[in-house]
């Protein structure tokens, strides 16, 4: 029974690390997508990665279209959980 658990065991890790590197990849695909973005700029705010900067580019909206409120003043109401 133990040799079973093991072997089951070993699937679930591969599993796992097949889904840890698919998650990586596509994480990679958004920074490069964002990057070409007018929101890019995000990835520079310490501890922001792609996931978050793609959330909050998706709550900010378009920089450029939404300019009469100043961006930092939106990330600072985002990241404060305020808007």
């Amino acid at each position: 029974m133990l040799e079973s658990e093991l072997i089951l065991l070993q699937q679930k890790l591969n599993e796992y690390e097949l889904i840890h590197s698919q998650i990586k990849q596509l994480e990679e695909l958004i920074e490069e997508k964002l990057l070409e973005t007018d929101e890019g700029f995000l990835l520079s705010i310490p501890g922001i990665g792609p996931t978050t900067a793609v959330e909050m580019s998706a709550e900010i909206g378009n920089v450029q279209w939404n300019s009469n409120m100043d961006i930092s003043l939106k990330c600072t109401l985002y990241l404060g959980g305020l808007n």
